[in-house]
């Protein structure tokens, strides 16, 4: 966060994520027979900027805007590998 004045405020946030997740897979809707597994993975982050903007201050009455671009999207990666 960074204050330029005392009506506005900016703000940058990043955020960074890794997933990964080992499935199986059975033969019908309630099969007890093993197909194969599954693996797949996922990695990537975002950022986001935005202002918080003060229109009008007055005891009992305040008025704020908040402006910005989210989801800036940062190197998304899909991996997925099946075993049958």
């Amino acid at each position: 966060m960074y204050v330029p004045t005392d009506t506005i405020t900016l703000v940058l946030m990043g955020m960074y994520l890794e997933k990964e997740i080992d499935l199986v897979t059975y033969q019908g809707m309630a099969g007890t027979m093993r197909r194969g597994t599954f693996a797949t993975r996922s990695s990537g982050g975002d950022i986001k900027a935005f202002a918080l903007v003060r229109l009008h201050d007055e005891p009992g009455h305040k008025l704020h805007v908040n402006l910005g671009v989210r989801n800036l999207t940062i190197g998304w990666r899909k991996a997925s590998k099946a075993n049958v």
